[in-house]
């Protein structure tokens, strides 16, 4: 019951045919519709040859997208949105990690989340040292700090304390607000 792709999937079955000793169904891919309520009516299309009041359906196996998006019950929009926007963002990793820590549950329109996430997203570094190094940089607030005195600046405990500002995932760093 796998695909042969790296794309977002999602597996998809009904109850009645699974309480009938069945998982027949198919590997559907949200990005592939152009709206939610497309990948819907593919999904219950997909289902036809059952009576409509038995045509409930039962996502029976996801892949390659994170698992707060995954209800055996319910096809989320924002699991359409968030499968869209994996084909618009260059970095597909940093939106994982995007999707790891915040709720993704409001977002219905790909361009919507997609601007949450560019919003949020400060950058993917190694470790908090690494981070406040970056920021230092970026803000120049050490430019000013002659350089036998800005030798001495402890990055370590400095990326620590900043860290507290940030949201990481798999080093990927998003502001917290």
């Amino acid at each position: 019951m796998r695909h042969t792709t790296n794309k977002p999937a999602i597996y998809v079955g009904t109850y009645h045919k699974y309480a009938s000793g069945s998982i027949a169904g198919a590997w559907i891919y949200p990005g592939d519709y152009d709206s939610y309520e497309e990948l819907m009516d593919a999904c219950r299309a997909l289902h036809a040859d059952e009576p409509e009041g038995m045509r409930e359906l039962m996502v029976q196996g996801y892949e390659n997208f994170p698992s707060s998006l995954y209800s055996e019950s319910y096809i989320s929009p924002a699991l359409w949105a968030y499968c869209k926007a994996v084909e618009e963002v260059d970095d597909v990793e940093a939106l994982e990690a995007y999707a790891d820590l915040f709720s993704l549950d409001d977002f219905e329109d790909p361009e919507d989340l997609i601007d949450d996430y560019q919003s949020k997203f400060y950058g993917c570094f190694d470790s908090d040292t690494d981070l406040a190094h970056e920021y230092i940089d970026s803000t120049g607030m050490l430019a000013d700090v002659p350089e036998s005195i800005a030798n001495y600046f402890g990055y370590e405990a400095f990326g620590r304390d900043l860290a507290y500002d940030f949201y990481e995932s798999n080093g990927y760093y998003f502001f917290t607000a």
